[in-house]
């Protein structure tokens, strides 16, 4: 056998073997939901043998493994072996995070509002971390953003509201940045004669502060109102 050979031999050992512990992953999979062969293939419209097969270890279609995720399989650990935390996995971990830090800080009153807010910009920071991409919240940040949450609801909330309008949906990270940002120099202006004082409502207030903090992050300057 030539050199070439065995490569092509150890190419093909190593895909079918692949393929075969990709078989056993949708099997654990369908087992985890609870439901027979028979009846999982039932679910997703299939004979009961194509999908033995599938978990024997034949590559199934692109159209099968989404009809197979919506049934609630996790297809990204099927095709890799690795978990996905899943929408409910997500707000529940966004959730626990929220409350375990708050308590760190002795902080018990949740706004629902702000509460709702934070979830979903803690639920982006899990999805940017499990993806491997860069720009998530540091626990600094985090720590920041669960304190002003819970000590100041009101400007938190429109603060992170105004800042995910006017930023045009920036990375976790640049967004936290961006909000304790406005929350500061909202308070700042407070401190001194500026026309930030006299807008009519907080709305008006913290969206004119969440303005002016996007626009010198992306000028470079920073002008203050």
């Amino acid at each position: 056998m030539t050199n070439r050979q065995d490569a092509v031999r150890k190419l093909d050992e190593l895909r079918l073997k692949r393929l075969r512990d990709r078989g056993e992953r949708l099997k654990e999979e369908r087992k985890r939901l609870g439901l027979t062969l028979a009846e999982f293939a039932n679910i997703l419209g299939i004979h009961r043998n194509t999908q033995g097969n599938y978990e024997a270890g034949r590559e199934p279609p692109s159209d099968y493994l989404a009809a197979a995720q919506e049934a609630g399989v996790d297809v990204a650990y099927v095709m890799d072996g690795g978990r996905t935390l899943g929408a409910t996995g997500l707000c529940a971990s966004a959730v626990q995070t929220i409350f375990e830090r708050a308590a760190e800080q002795g902080l018990t009153d949740l706004d629902p509002h702000a509460l709702s807010v934070l979830s979903g910009l803690i639920v982006e920071n899990e999805i940017h971390k499990v993806s491997g991409i860069e720009g998530a919240i540091d626990s600094a940040r985090l720590d920041a953003l669960v304190s002003a949450a819970v000590r100041q609801p009101r400007e938190f909330d429109e603060a992170a509201r105004a800042i995910l309008l006017y930023a045009a949906n920036p990375l976790p990270g640049p967004a936290a940045t961006m909000i304790l940002e406005t929350l500061e120099l909202y308070h700042e202006c407070l401190s001194r004669d500026s026309p930030i004082r006299y807008a009519p409502t907080l709305h008006d207030a913290i969206r004119s502060v969440a303005d002016q903090v996007v626009r010198s992050r992306v000028s470079g300057n920073v002008n203050q109102p």
